[in-house]
């Protein structure tokens, strides 16, 4: 099980702001499959959630979303584009089909590809929050 109780009160105040939010997924260097990029101490947290247009643009006026140890990936347009939120960076907006993500049947786990200076990874993703978990409990 992941320890996410260190950024709990940033994920409750994103899925309870943003109700078109189904799902965050965590993805990166705190999930122990991916072991490539391991590091002591831990690495930033690289949050994705994916959403409508609409949603990602006004999540993009919203400064408390961008932390210094928060990536929060917001996904949009039906999986075509995505936008990194994160305190000193523009907000480029970039093609999602380059991360190559595939979900399993149950839309808890994913792999996706990862470009970066050791080549090309195949790396793994996992829900740590949906709305439908959330709603039943």
């Amino acid at each position: 099980m992941i320890d996410i109780s260190e950024i709990n009160d940033y994920l409750s105040q994103v899925v309870d702001k943003y109700r078109a939010i189904e799902k965050v997924w965590l993805m990166g260097s705190r999930l122990d499959e991916n072991t490539h990029w391991k590091s002591s101490p831990p690495g930033d947290w690289d949050l994705v959630v994916f959403t409508d247009k609409a949603t990602m643009t006004t999540m993009k006026n919203d400064k408390a979303l961008r932390t210094e140890d928060i990536d929060l990936i917001v996904v949009y347009n039906h999986s075509e584009n995505y936008v990194r939120f994160r305190k000193g960076e523009s907000d480029r907006e970039k093609p999602w089909h380059n991360f190559e993500w595939i979900e399993d049947e149950n839309g808890t786990d994913a792999t996706y590809t990862a470009r970066d200076a050791q080549g090309v990874q195949r790396c793994f993703a996992k829900v740590i929050w949906s709305r439908e978990q959330d709603e039943h409990h």
